[in-house]
């Protein structure tokens, strides 16, 4: 379980880093003060990444698959609801916003394979507690 945690705290660092830098056009147009909307995407940039790694190494799933299907679920989730945020309120970066959008379906992807290797995996050990018993 550590180094699944390890490899996902590097991952998890990229995909805050790259979510922190989506919400940025945001900020501008929320917060009128340019100064203000700095500061904001400054915070963020640095928060992220420590909220992400924190509930990241406090998660105690029941299995590794576990871990990567609902970490990865919920980046899905932020990632597509700032990509459906920017589709509304931000007309232009179509190139930046559809890099998103392919995050977030990249994200709910692994998550779904992660449910399926677990439910894989667990017929697998059903399967040879049913012959070894």
């Amino acid at each position: 379980m550590l180094r699944e945690k390890l490899f996902l705290s590097i991952v998890f660092l990229v995909l805050s880093m790259v979510s922190g830098l989506a919400c940025l056009p945001l900020f501008g147009l929320f917060v009128r003060n340019l100064a203000l909307a700095t500061q904001l995407g400054t915070g963020l940039l640095l928060v992220l990444p420590l909220i992400s790694l924190g509930l990241l190494w406090r998660a105690n799933p029941a299995s590794s698959y576990d871990l990567r299907r609902y970490s990865f679920l919920s980046w899905a989730c932020f990632l597509m609801t700032i990509a459906a945020t920017k589709l509304v309120l931000v007309k232009e970066h179509a190139d930046s916003l559809s890099m998103i959008m392919m995050l977030g379906c990249v994200c709910l992807a692994i998550s779904f394979h992660a449910r399926n290797k677990a439910r894989k995996h667990q017929l697998k050990q059903s399967a040879t507690a049913q012959v070894g018993g």
